[in-house]
Parts: structure tokens; C-alpha cells; sequence
């Protein structure tokens, strides 16, 4: 299974680096952090390297956009952004585009990260 996503500041209209991101699985109500990490210059993040064993079921992940726009002085009006999302078939790798501004966001989910 290898889930990625890419954060890009439409305001702005360029990627954004450093965004801290995790990945929460839910089990028995509660959810854990299996993975952590933060964007890349190209506003990307890969969950897992190497994909962990295949894993049907409901994730989470969670971006801190407050740090990001903090840096610019602007308070947004979400300081986290989060999705909730099914995993079918965990062969399927999956990729989310997380487009932000300081008063919006919009999450397109894909089957593969193109740019």
C-alpha cells in the first residue's frame, strides 16, 4: 500500500514545504499514528518507504497548515486539515492533492501522483 499526497498554497500558487502531515488507521474506535513526516520542495510526502504489509480499512490524515501560514503572519481560518478516507483494495496506491489558502481547502483524491 503506498499512500502519498502533495500540498499546494493556491493563494500563492506554488508548493508548500516543510508541512507537517500524519496518517492515523483506525482500530477498535481509536486512532493510532502509524506514519509522520513533512513535505518536500515539491509539496510531496510518501507516508511509507517501503509500503508497509497491505492493510484494508479507514485512515486519517491530518496536515498542519497553521505552521505553514504562521510563517507569512496570516492566522488561517482551518489550522488543520483532515480527511477521512476507505482503503479497498491496499494494492491500489493512492494519492491525495491538498489544495489550500488561508480561508479554504479542497482534497482530490487520485489512484496516481501526477506532479
Amino acid at each position: 500500500m503506498s499512500i502519498t499526497m502533495k500540498v499546494v498554497d493556491c493563494a500563492q500558487g506554488r508548493p508548500v514545504d516543510g508541512v507537517a502531515a500524519r496518517l492515523q488507521a483506525r482500530s477498535e474506535g481509536v486512532w493510532e499514528r502509524p506514519a509522520t513526516g513533512r513535505t518536500d520542495a515539491s509539496g510531496c510526502l510518501r507516508f511509507w518507504r517501503p509500503p508497509p504489509p497491505a492493510v484494508r480499512g479507514v485512515f486519517r490524515i491530518v496536515v498542519d497548515i497553521d505552521s505553514y501560514y504562521a510563517s507569512f503572519g496570516i492566522l488561517p481560518v482551518f489550522p488543520q486539515i483532515s480527511t477521512c478516507f476507505r482503503v479497498v483494495n491496499p494494492d491500489e496506491p493512492l494519492h491525495f492533492m491538498v489544495l489550500v489558502t488561508p480561508y479554504s481547502h479542497t482534497i482530490v483524491h487520485g489512484t496516481d501522483q501526477k506532479g
